[in-house]
């Protein structure tokens, strides 16, 4: 079903993953508590913060993914979430250094688009979410944030519920 024109952008989430929205904003407050967190750090998070709090609404401007890293000597894991006007996603990935040079593999957890794509791993979703929450308090995690779009417009639409705006068949699980 698509949106009527003047429908603003929105991602096509079930209406069930409003929980997973809901614990990964809990996380991202998690790291605004560290001691080592950068004043650019509290920057991006409070714009990946603002557009978690509009979802399933699309915020404009915003292209920004958080990694979340642990290295040690030969092998670097991280785990990240990515929000842009198309896509929301969590990830996990890893690189290993050999002597044949880098080797990075990356693994989709959770997908949700604004065109209808989705990737859902149930139960890895809530392993990401528990290695998410703890790699944000760890002190010994390196935070990294790549922001690839603009300034975000902070203006709110009020209080609407745009969890109850979702196409029809978008709230069939």
């Amino acid at each position: 079903m698509s949106a009527a024109p003047n429908s603003p952008a929105m991602f096509h989430f079930l209406p069930g993953e409003r929980r997973v929205v809901n614990a990964l904003s809990l996380a991202v407050r998690k790291l605004l508590s560290r001691d080592d967190v950068t004043p650019r750090q509290i920057h991006h998070c409070g714009v990946l913060l603002h557009a978690i709090q509009r979802l399933p609404l699309v915020t404009p401007e915003v292209g920004l993914s958080l990694s979340l890293i642990q290295p040690n000597e030969s092998e670097r894991f991280w785990i990240g979430v990515t929000i842009d006007g198309e896509r929301f996603e969590f990830e996990t990935g890893r690189s290993v250094h050999s002597d044949a040079g880098l080797d990075n593999e990356s693994q989709s957890v959770f997908l949700v688009s604004t065109d209808g794509r989705s990737e859902n791993r149930p139960g890895n979703v809530a392993g990401w979410l528990d290695m998410f929450q703890w790699m944000c308090e760890a002190a010994e995690t390196e935070v990294d944030f790549d922001d690839f779009g603009a300034v975000p417009d902070w203006h709110h639409e009020g209080n609407t519920d745009w969890w109850s705006h979702l196409p029809a068949s978008d709230k069939e699980s």
